[in-house]
């Protein structure tokens, strides 16, 4: 990207389709490739060391498909670099949504954006309850809605000191902490135990009819992902990984390969006779 352009704000944003649409105003925009901050070790991720050993963790717990992910904590790492380089004088506009991914992700910018004082936050969740008079995740959103959202908030006040202070050491908590999983519950980021949905996943087995025959894992895990209570886990990778884990405690049995992809193997709920 080019910095040195006329425009004097940059957007931030964790979703490829809202960047997109940015765009198509003539805006400047960073998209940051999402990572599932909901998920897996967070510690000192912001270090190389720390994104080797959640690097590790899901290629432990996770089948082939979530490889990916990795690259994309790289990715995420890199791009965050370029926001350093972004000239002072440049105000900067970060969308998010009401979720982990996003709110986390909003924390870890502005704790490397120390010296910054003119940005300013597009919650677009909160936008589409105002603007729609609906909920929906910031990469659903047509066109038309986030050049609305755009002309609305596009120039609303920036972010005072201590409200950046506070979300700077939410940061500093959550990559201190050795918690693998994290929820968005009463408008915050909450750990929680990592077995907090197994009640939730073995009910959606129940439903789908895993107690009587196997099923598909992958349809078990759209069963959870259309009933979770939780926003924020809208996240495949952690019921995917407690699926798995469940299987390992002998609350599920398993056939076909859990090592490579979740559509390789299904599972059956053991009778609790």
């Amino acid at each position: 990207m080019n910095l040195n352009s006329k425009k004097t704000n940059i957007h931030i944003t964790f979703s490829d389709t809202t960047a997109a649409d940015l765009k198509r105003l003539k805006e400047r925009v960073i998209a940051i490739p999402p990572v599932s901050f909901s998920i897996g070790p967070i510690y000192q991720v912001d270090t190389k060391e720390g994104q080797k050993k959640r690097q590790q963790w899901l290629a432990k717990n996770l089948s082939s498909d979530y490889i990916q992910e990795g690259h994309s904590l790289s990715d995420f790492i890199k791009f965050t670099k370029e926001i350093q380089s972004i000239p002072k004088e440049i105000s900067i506009t970060i969308w998010m949504g009401d979720h982990v991914r996003d709110h986390l992700g909003l924390c870890f910018i502005l704790s490397i954006l120390k010296e910054r004082n003119n940005i300013r936050i597009i919650n677009a969740s909160e936008a589409c309850k105002e603007l729609f008079q609906k909920e929906y995740d910031i990469s659903m959103l047509l066109p038309e809605e986030v050049a609305k959202i755009h002309e609305r908030f596009g120039k609303q006040s920036f972010l005072t000191e201590e409200a950046k202070a506070e979300l700077k050491k939410e940061w500093e908590v959550f990559s201190k902490s050795t918690g693998l999983l994290r929820i968005w519950k009463d408008n915050q980021v909450l750990s929680v135990e990592e077995n907090h949905l197994d009640d939730f996943i073995v009910k959606c087995a129940r439903t789908i009819g895993a107690q009587k025959t196997f099923c598909k894992a992958v349809r078990l895990i759209g069963e959870a992902l259309g009933h979770v209570e939780y926003f924020n886990i809208s996240d495949e990778m952690f019921f995917e990984y407690r699926l798995r884990a469940l299987v390992k405690q002998g609350v599920f049995k398993a056939e076909g390969s859990l090592t490579s992809s979740i559509l390789s193997y299904s599972v059956q709920l053991i009778s609790e006779s």
